[in-house]
């Protein structure tokens, strides 16, 4: 079996939010999103979260990340954004609801998989964070970034050099002159050498879609422009 990396909460808000958009009303329980995500069989799993989670609920360990993500849905993650999804009831149990906007950013998403495919990627690879982990890669890798004075932003430095090495365009907002010196292609091929294969595909797949992702989620922008070509109109 080829390999696939352990579900994440970024990645667990994209699951939710796929199981929400083909519901009736868009909404669903927390309990109904988790088993509507098996049912569809939308992401092979690793072992890790195939694994039953005997200390908590006897099911599958990527339940609890999907659990985990649902009680965080008020945080920006990347290019999730909090108002993709609503809460219609929390009580007695939690009902999602997915917004106009997150349908949006599902339809945006599903291009931009097709995209990853075209260079031979799954979603689930772009979404991999395990480069960073390897064997303890980011420690390595962060002595040598303080060595030739390469800073990323404090408090979370290892999130702002991973949305650095996944989006160009984010690479150009925060860190111009890194991004004209390439400074981020050298700094992934650095990595993928601190890691083994297959870990390292996953780095290629950041790569790869990095100059599509900023097209996803970039609601405020359309919004703008549309703004602006009406005004252009005298509305």
């Amino acid at each position: 079996m080829s390999y696939v990396p352990r579900l994440k909460e970024e990645e667990a808000l994209v699951l939710i939010l796929r199981a929400l958009a083909d519901e009736r009303k868009g909404q669903a329980t927390v309990r109904e999103v988790k088993e509507l995500i098996g049912e569809r069989k939308l992401r092979a799993w690793s072992n890790e979260d195939a694994a039953m989670n005997v200390v908590r609920s006897g099911a599958p360990m990527w339940h609890q990340i999907v659990q985990n993500a649902s009680d965080r849905l008020g945080a920006d993650r990347h290019f999730y954004r909090a108002r993709f999804i609503r809460i219609v009831s929390s009580s007695p149990h939690k009902v999602l609801q997915i917004t106009d906007d997150g349908r949006k950013f599902d339809d945006d998403l599903h291009g931009f998989e097709e995209r990853l495919l075209e260079y031979g990627f799954k979603l689930y690879d772009y979404f991999d964070e395990s480069p960073l982990d390897e064997g303890g890669a980011w420690s390595t890798l962060k002595k040598e970034l303080t060595k030739r004075e390469i800073s990323y932003e404090r408090g979370n430095e290892r999130d702002d050099l991973l949305r650095s090495l996944r989006s160009r365009e984010y690479a150009v907002k925060h860190h111009l002159n890194y991004e004209n010196a390439d400074l981020h292609t050298i700094i992934s091929g650095a990595l993928k050498k601190l890691c083994d294969l297959p870990v390292a595909r996953s780095i290629d797949a950041w790569m790869a879609g990095r100059n599509y992702v900023g097209e996803l989620a970039n609601i405020e922008s359309r919004r703008e422009s549309h703004l602006a070509k009406l005004k252009e109109f005298g509305f």
